[in-house]
This record gives C-alpha cells, sequence and structure tokens, in this order.
C-alpha cells in the first residue's frame, strides 16, 4: 500500500473515531492475526526487498547504493 493510500484511510478512521487519536497503536504479526506488537519507532525511510528492510541512515554500510522505496512504520 502506498503512503497516500495509508494516510487516507487513516485520516477517514480518524474522521470516524476522533478518540482513537488517545490509543496506542499496534500492529499485527501476519495476516492472519497471530500476535500483535506496540508501535515503537518513528517512521522512517529506507529499502524494502525480499522481505528486508535497510533503513536511510544503515545505507552507507553497504558497498552497493540502495534507492529508497519505502517507508517503515515498525
Amino acid at each position: 500500500m502506498k503512503l497516500k493510500k495509508f494516510l487516507a484511510n487513516l485520516n477517514a478512521f480518524i474522521e470516524k473515531n476522533p478518540k482513537a487519536l488517545e490509543l496506542d497503536v499496534v500492529t499485527s504479526k501476519d495476516e492472519e492475526g497471530n500476535g500483535f506488537y506496540e508501535v515503537y519507532n518513528e517512521p522512517e525511510l529506507g529499502n524494502f526487498c525480499k522481505k528486508e528492510f535497510v533503513s536511510k541512515e544503515q545505507m552507507s554500510d553497504f558497498e552497493i547504493e540502495l534507492e529508497i522505496n519505502a517507508i517503515c512504520i515498525n
């Protein structure tokens, strides 16, 4: 999902549920809901490929140049 769509969905959700702004944010372990975790981190830019994420800050550790193509929200 692109950030634009995620943000539109989130804004529509908040419009319908304004008290949700005071709730904790959690993420599911998988699509089936087999576990949940609190969201601790701020969003960060990086590269996502083959189910691996490398943050923008970590990219200098790699010998090849990676394209920023994703935003990690947790």
